[in-house]
């Protein structure tokens, strides 16, 4: 048995208890002067999604389908039975669409669907193929990734397919360049696939999308790539590249010797990586313009166990907020670079990330339950 299946095999050992007991020091960025348990929902799921926030809801997956509750209390406000266990549910810009994938009890992937948010219901279901990637939209188009390493864009109206691209090799996420004028449109669509392949595709009004720039960096294993500004991340196990986002030219490379967990967290000063080192859980910080490590942030668990595209870092004002799935949340100064707070969990199993709305700081249980902690005294 080699060491993952010994850390999943210790993960699915672990038990949860009836209630998130919180032991804590306060984190400063939060204003946090106490941890409280606001609320907590029983929902099941045997493959919980991060919750997503639209205003005062809080819409999170189930074993059966979706279910929105009320941010402030925690109370389901409405359930709707898909069959299915969907992913984390997408809320396009103007909130009137929820777009997502899912996953069945036998572990099959279903195609992506939308669900009005106003109506509560099914709009439509894609008849291709399976789908395995958390849906992109923007628009009149929703972007996937199949299980036949091909890149789709689906109208966000029908979910009839509209422009397809093969990618040689499965791919893990989509990054989205914004657009810049009136078309609402994405300038440009990125993703990069298993062997090492990073594609950029600019809109072309002829060709919906036309690829502009391929850059191979023959390796195995990408994470999904992340975007901010003019910046693209990309990274396996060991090396982190980045990339101009209108040429694919690499800016800067960074190898390391511990273990690379996860996509980054990225900002206009700093990538924030999640390592493992001698089997403890740190946090690796570069400077985004160079490369250069500016700091190491040892924690006290690993993030290894969160859910595959999860991102375990927030960059929250000042803080660095680090989701610990066996230990708990951890806060962490971006200029000290020096943990300043957490929230102990170390009985409930974290699965997603943690997500910080309002005053408060929703965490999902590897069962699916859905805990708020009041983040203000």
């Amino acid at each position: 048995m080699n060491r993952r299946t010994l850390l999943r095999a210790s993960l699915a050992s672990v038990m949860i208890p009836a209630v998130a007991r919180a032991q804590s020091t306060p984190i400063a960025g939060l204003s946090l002067d106490a941890y409280q348990l606001a609320w907590e929902q029983p929902i099941t799921s045997r493959y919980p999604s991060t919750p997503v926030v639209y205003e005062d809801e809080l819409h999170v997956s189930s074993d059966r389908g979706l279910v929105q509750l009320n941010l402030g209390n925690g109370e389901i406000a409405r359930e709707m039975d898909l069959g299915f266990n969907p992913g984390a549910p997408l809320i396009d810009a103007y909130g009137h669409t929820i777009i997502g994938t899912g996953i069945t009890r036998e572990g099959t992937y279903v195609p992506p669907y939308a669900i009005s948010r106003e109506a509560w219901d099914l709009t439509w279901t894609a008849d291709e193929a399976a789908y395995f990637s958390t849906p992109v939209s923007f628009g009149f188009g929703v972007a996937v990734l199949g299980d036949d390493a091909t890149l789709r864009v689906l109208n966000a109206v029908t979910g009839a397919v509209e422009w397809t691209y093969p990618l040689e090799s499965h791919a893990r996420g989509i990054a989205v360049v914004p657009p810049t004028s009136d078309l609402e449109v994405p300038r440009r669509l990125i993703t990069a696939n298993e062997t090492g392949q990073v594609f950029s595709f600019v809109f072309a009004d002829d060709a919906l999308y036309a690829l502009d720039w391929m850059t191979n960096l023959r390796v195995e294993e990408l994470w999904w790539p992340v975007l901010f500004g003019e910046t693209l991340v990309v990274g396996n196990g060991d090396t982190v590249w980045a990339l101009d986002v209108e040429t694919g030219a690499i800016r800067w490379q960074h190898r390391h010797d511990a273990h690379l967990y996860h996509s980054p967290a990225i900002d206009d000063t700093q990538i924030v990586l999640t390592a493992e080192i001698d089997g403890r859980g740190a946090l690796i910080v570069l400077d985004v313009g160079t490369g250069d490590q500016i700091a190491q942030v040892d924690l006290p668990a690993s993030p290894y166990f969160l859910s595959s595209g999860a991102v375990p870092v927030t960059i929250h004002g000042e803080q660095l907020i680090a989701t610990l799935p066996l230990h708990g949340v951890v806060a962490i100064d971006r200029t000290l670079h020096e943990i300043t707070g957490e929230l102990r969990t170390e009985e409930v199993a974290l699965r997603t990330p943690a997500v910080i709305a309002d005053d408060l700081l929703i965490l999902r249980a590897t069962d699916g339950r859905v805990f708020a902690y009041q983040t203000r005294a």
